[in-house]
């Protein structure tokens, strides 16, 4: 394609030679952004929400803040600078097929791809982290037992491989620069493979933490129509799944492939997604609990509501008339000595109410001290607490 620059035309070299039959397109391509920026907003939206819910509670309702929640903290803020490293390579042809984009594009590209990558491992490490040390504070309190020990160790493994995923990614051309430059001296490694490995490790990692819990939720003595709603709220774990088996599927797919800004872009889908259901998968046993709470206050706040509207309903059906003794509104006490028969004033006016039968002195006990009636269910116990 030719483009008119100073009078002149010049010819626009693509990043890679397009299949038979297209013709480049510099000037309006097809392009995965749009999709893009709805799904990675949606992503951040979501996610954000929830963790400022979980520190919610976990801050002013529980008072019960822990490492599991910092390293949610921790995990979100290192999710929006790997959104951002993601959205820095728009400018430069991501999610554009390479024989559209600009041979100039494809430096600053790299530059800014490779910045996505390397934040990706501690960023989806400290959000495993706090699905881990979750499980321990919901499903494990011996801490001697055989589960505390295996939740440990795929702890030690995920932080293994990831750490070594992530030095591959930052040393893969020494120097770094040589990515975006090849006529720099130096030398790379086939960084392929292990984006192969990676997924695939993650993939069994994601499988691994949806059956845990859901082995020891129906292990648990509670009733099966709460295993059953503790079972959904952990059942977002399928979502991590297919966003790994998406990953593992991309990889496969770059693999070979030099069609990298298009590739790249849709791997994006896959790895923004994997730490957004992390994330949830982390924050969403917690939420029910402030639920619970802005239940309670709205119905309390409606029981008084209703208290406060009937007593001014029966106050103003009433006639405040005066007592002869006191003034105001009359009392139980008084309407009934008032509305008595006189023949029966001369026994009980002066008299205690202990001097009175034990039939009338309770009738005048409970004119006077009217009854609450309590409700006799005792509370269920609870068998895991998600507080």
């Amino acid at each position: 394609m030719a483009l008119a620059q100073n009078g002149t035309e010049t010819e626009v070299l693509g990043g890679l030679a397009p299949p038979p039959g297209i013709v480049p397109d510099f000037v309006d391509p097809y392009s995965l952004q749009p999709a893009m920026i709805g799904v990675f907003a949606f992503y951040l939206a979501i996610t954000a929400i929830t963790t400022l819910l979980r520190m919610y509670t976990k801050l002013y309702i529980t008072k019960t803040p822990g490492w599991g929640d910092y390293t949610a903290c921790i995990a979100m803020l290192g999710y929006i600078v790997y959104c951002a490293s993601v959205f820095s390579t728009f400018p430069y042809g991501a999610g554009v097929h390479q024989w559209n984009v600009p041979l100039t594009n494809l430096a600053p590209f790299a530059r800014h791809a490779i910045v996505a990558e390397i934040v990706y491992p501690p960023v989806i490490f400290c959000a495993k982290l706090s699905v881990f040390l979750q499980f321990i504070h919901f499903f494990i309190p011996d801490h001697a037992s055989k589960s505390f020990y295996m939740v440990w160790a795929f702890i030690v493994f995920n932080f293994l491989y990831l750490a070594v995923s992530m030095m591959v990614f930052a040393l893969q051309c020494i120097p770094l620069a040589k990515i975006w430059d090849p006529t720099l001296e130096g030398h790379c490694v086939d960084a392929s493979t292990l984006y192969i490995t990676v997924a695939a490790i993650i993939l069994f990692s994601d499988v691994s933490m949806l059956l845990l819990p859901l082995t020891w939720i129906w292990r648990s003595m509670m009733s099966t129509k709460k295993k059953v709603g503790v079972s959904c709220v952990f059942a977002i774990g399928i979502i991590a799944c297919v966003t790994s088996i998406l990953h593992l599927y991309y990889s496969v797919e770059e693999y070979g492939s030099g069609d990298a800004t298009f590739v790249l872009a849709q791997l994006t889908f896959a790895t923004g997604g994997e730490i957004a259901s992390a994330i949830l998968c982390t924050n969403l046993p917690i939420l029910p609990r402030i639920f619970r709470n802005m239940a309670t206050k709205i119905a309390t706040t409606y029981s008084q509501i209703r208290s406060k509207s009937k007593f001014s309903r029966s106050s103003s059906n009433t006639p405040a008339t005066a007592s002869p003794n006191k003034k105001g509104p009359l009392t139980s006490w008084t309407r009934f000595r008032e509305s008595a028969p006189k023949m029966f004033k001369p026994n009980y006016v002066g008299l205690e109410t202990r001097d009175l039968k034990p039939g009338f002195a309770t009738l005048m006990k409970e004119d006077l001290e009217p009854t609450t009636e309590t409700g006799t269910d005792e509370p269920e116990s609870r068998q895991l607490s998600f507080a």
